[in-house]
């Protein structure tokens, strides 16, 4: 009777499975960039509960504002829609951030200030005096940049672009502009653009070309008595990974050091007594009988036995 020759199937060898493992442990981190827009969304929307504190503090200053001047005759805008804010007890409104970078259709850069339909009253000219220095002060400190707009939209506080001035304009045709006086916080995603090119590691992060914009009405009586038009660019993922440069080297090392380990533990117990005991094996149904001799090294439980049951 003639037997059959058996196929032999490829199969990967221990040192195979074990570098294959080891390279697994030092891979699975860098996998973890996958992730990289989880961590730049959070940075995202991290400024956008910035821009709404600092939005929030300037509304409250011009509302008193509004109101002292009620008196005067002074004209509110649209009145506010019931449902522009969830009301939580009786004295909380919390706005919360809701952008998503990953997920979240990018606008274009901001239009330009266009022409207004008539010029701000003076009264709202007066109040944007009193907040242009808040808003300069708060910028030097936040780098956020701030428009203060009266109920139609046309601005009477915020910095000079290129040197022109902006007061008395309109960014009533703007979206979230739009939104705001009708009484609803709206905040956007628009593109960055910047007289520089970002450096080649910054170009990785989709937050480098992005700015945050959020329109908070300012609310009187129950009606729009201007907007708080805020801005600022989200803080870059590759600039903050920098800072905690030491931290991700420090966490590299270990990994590096841990894989390692790893390794030379499966080599020293696995790898190098099945190796021995795969040679003497094939030494020995080649006639050689020196080969049948105790391993020097057994290193599992498991391999001792077998080794023993041969020899």
């Amino acid at each position: 009777m003639t037997l059959e020759p058996v196929r032999r199937k490829w199969r990967p060898t221990l040192g195979m499975v074990v570098f294959g493992l080891v390279l697994t442990v030092l891979v699975l981190p860098f996998a973890g960039l996958n992730f990289f827009r989880l961590f730049e969304n959070e940075l995202v929307r991290q400024t956008e509960s910035e821009l709404i504190a600092q939005s929030a503090a300037l509304a409250a200053v011009y509302a008193k504002e509004v109101e002292r001047r009620l008196p005067g005759g002074l004209e509110l805008g649209a009145d506010q829609p019931e449902d522009a804010f969830v009301t939580v007890g009786e004295r909380y409104q919390p706005i919360l951030p809701k952008l998503d970078l990953s997920g979240y259709d990018i606008r274009e850069r901001r239009p330009e200030a266009e022409p207004a339909e008539g010029s701000p009253p003076r009264a709202y000219l007066d109040i944007g005096k009193t907040l242009a220095q808040l808003t300069r002060e708060t910028q030097k400190h936040t780098l956020a940049g701030f428009r203060i707009l009266d109920p139609q939209g046309r601005i009477i506080a915020g910095r000079a672009v290129l040197g022109e001035e902006e007061i008395g304009l309109s960014l009533a045709h703007v979206e979230e502009v739009q939104k705001a006086l009708d009484g609803r916080y709206e905040s956007v995603l628009r593109l960055r653009v910047s007289d520089e090119p970002p450096p080649p590691l910054y170009a990785l992060s989709r937050g480098t070309k992005v700015r945050v914009f959020t329109a908070l009405p300012v609310i009187v009586d129950g009606k729009v008595a201007g907007v708080v038009y805020a801005s600022r660019t989200p803080i870059n993922i590759v600039k903050y990974l920098y800072g905690e440069r030491r931290n991700l080297v420090f966490a590299a090392l270990s990994i590096i050091a841990a894989a390692s380990i790893v390794g030379f533990v499966v080599l020293r117990t696995i790898t190098r007594p099945v190796k021995e005991l795969s040679r003497r094996a094939q030494a020995i149904g080649q006639g050689d009988r020196a080969a049948i001799a105790p391993l020097d090294h057994y290193g599992t439980k498991e391999i001792a036995n077998l080794s023993q049951g041969f020899f």
